[in-house]
C-alpha cells in the first residue's frame, strides 16, 4: 500500500486521525444527550452545548486534516510536507499517535535525502582534479 514514502509514518499518522475522528464522534454522542437533558430543564446551560459543538468541529476538522497528511507520506515525494503535517497537528490535537507519525516520517525523508544524495555523488566525483 505504501508506495515508496514511510510506512512506519503512514500507518501511525492515520491511526492518529482515526483516533481523532473517533473521538469527534463521541463527542457528537455527547452533544446529543446534552440536547435531550436540556429538554427537560426549564433554563438550559447553551454555553455547555456550544463549547461541545466547538470542540467536536476542532477535532474532527483535525482529525481529516491528520489523514490527509498521513495520505501524503505514502509518496517520496510528498514525504516531508506530509510527516510536517502530521507532527504539527498532532501538537495541535495533543494525539501521540500522529506526532511520532509525523517524526517518523521525517526520520523517513532524511534518510531518504542521504540515500539520493550518495547516488548522485560517485567516486569519480571525489577525485582530485589534476589541472587544479
Amino acid at each position: 500500500m505504501v508506495e515508496d514514502g514511510s510506512r512506519a509514518g503512514f500507518y501511525l499518522a492515520a491511526i492518529g486521525g482515526y483516533v481523532n475522528l473517533i473521538a469527534m464522534a463521541g463527542l457528537i454522542v455527547r452533544i446529543i444527550l446534552i440536547a435531550l437533558e436540556s429538554l427537560e430543564l426549564e433554563s438550559p446551560d447553551y454555553f455547555t452545548y456550544f463549547v461541545h459543538i466547538g470542540a467536536m468541529l476542532y477535532i474532527g476538522i483535525l482529525g481529516v486534516w491528520m489523514l490527509a497528511a498521513a495520505y501524503k507520506m505514502r509518496y517520496s515525494h510528498s514525504l516531508y510536507s506530509g510527516a510536517k503535517t502530521s507532527l504539527i497537528l498532532g501538537i495541535l490535537s495533543l494525539n501521540i499517535f500522529a506526532i511520532f507519525g509525523g517524526i517518523f516520517g521525517l526520520n523517513d525523508f532524511k534518510s531518504l535525502a542521504v540515500d539520493l544524495a550518495r547516488e548522485r555523488i560517485t567516486s569519480d566525483d571525489l577525485k582530485l582534479n589534476p589541472n587544479f
